[in-house]
């Protein structure tokens, strides 16, 4: 087989994981960042961000090591390498954007927490 089919052929196994993964977080993470954000247009617009970043940050990754990487071992040790490189690049980029979610989360909770115990003070006055 040559270089370039297997190279090709190992790209969209791990997009095609990739491109689901993002599918099926993409309902939860549009909910929570449209409580986050205020705002559907916002969230609308940082979703899109969200769905960008994770589908080309795998991408850049699996295109790393390139079609003559495959001529020097086995189809399928080429192909997996491919997918480890893409899946290690969402997970990469899916950590982070769940650790400032999070961040923006607590964030969010504390202030929430803070207008509550402000308007107990001023109904107990």
């Amino acid at each position: 087989m040559r270089s370039e089919v297997i190279y090709l052929v190992g790209l969209a196994i791990t997009m095609g994981m990739v491109a689901a993964a993002i599918s099926y977080l993409r309902g939860s993470l549009h909910a929570v960042l449209t409580e986050l954000c205020g705002t559907a247009r916002r969230a609308d617009f940082w979703s899109a961000f969200s769905h960008v970043t994770l589908f080309l940050v795998p991408l850049l990754a699996a295109l790393s090591p390139g079609p003559e990487d495959s001529l020097r071992q086995p189809v399928v040790f080429a192909v997996c390498d491919q997918f480890r490189a893409g899946i290690f690049g969402f997970v990469v980029s899916l950590a982070i954007l769940g650790a400032l979610l999070s961040w923006y989360i607590v964030r969010h909770f504390k202030e929430a927490v803070a207008r509550e115990m402000g308007s107990q003070l001023v109904q107990k006055t």
